[in-house]
């Protein structure tokens, strides 16, 4: 059976590792510009995008850098 499979309930997911967020571990909402040209976000474990590299974070926040805390 396929993992994606199970990402259609509503359970949250993070963007990087689909792992469940849960409300007590550490997350962030960052945003990033889509390739239309509108902006979006995600939520994602606050490890996951410590573990990303500056590349990848700098595409996943996109022109504004805009970061916040949930």
């Amino acid at each position: 059976m396929s993992p994606r499979i199970a990402f259609h309930d509503e359970t949250p997911r993070c963007y990087a590792c689909h792992r469940p967020l849960k409300p007590d571990e550490p997350q962030r909402k960052a945003y990033w510009d889509a390739p239309s040209g509108t902006g979006s976000y995600a939520f994602v474990h606050e490890d996951c995008f410590k573990a990303m590299g500056r590349e990848q974070r700098r595409v996943f926040l996109g022109r504004s850098g805009h970061e916040t805390d949930p």
